[in-house]
């Protein structure tokens, strides 16, 4: 008994030393998502807020990711082994968050219904392209628009 308390115990105190992912998006079952870089990301940005899950402070019903800084894709195959066509699927957001779930997950099922493989990308957000600044009052238009970067 007391051997598996010291196990149980060095397995939570393991567990707690890692990030905490529940605040992460993740795919469901059966699905792997992959980084898109396996090392650094390129013109990534200094210190970037952690990405989290959920609504932002607007009130809107559905579920978003917030501040994507390590970009990912997700590959839906359709249960047809004969699958000839491919989709990447971009979900919106407009550079502040990506609904992956109404415009991803949803749309990915509906492809895959049809015999064609979805790609979820999972993009880099928000303040990515060209936005408005809240704290500056102005338009800002980064050097990098870095949710459309596809290679370094």
């Amino acid at each position: 008994m007391r051997t598996l308390i010291t196990i149980t115990l060095a397995a939570l105190t393991c567990i707690a030393s890692f990030p905490v992912l529940a605040d992460i998006w993740q795919p469901s079952a059966g699905h792997a998502q992959e980084r898109i870089w396996p090392g650094a990301v390129p013109d990534a940005i200094a210190n970037p807020k952690p990405e989290t899950v959920g609504p932002l402070d607007d009130g809107e019903w559905w579920p978003r990711v917030n501040d994507v800084s390590q970009p990912t894709m997700t590959v839906y195959a359709p249960k047809s082994q004969t699958a000839r066509v491919a989709v990447i699927v971009f979900p919106g957001g407009g550079f502040k968050m990506l609904a992956m779930d109404l415009e991803g997950t949803e749309i990915c099922d509906w492809l895959t219904s049809l015999g064609i493989t979805c790609v979820l990308s999972k993009y880099r957000v928000p303040n990515s392209n060209h936005h408005w600044d809240e704290a500056c009052k102005c338009a800002v238009t980064p050097k990098v628009p870095r949710a459309l970067q596809l290679g370094s």
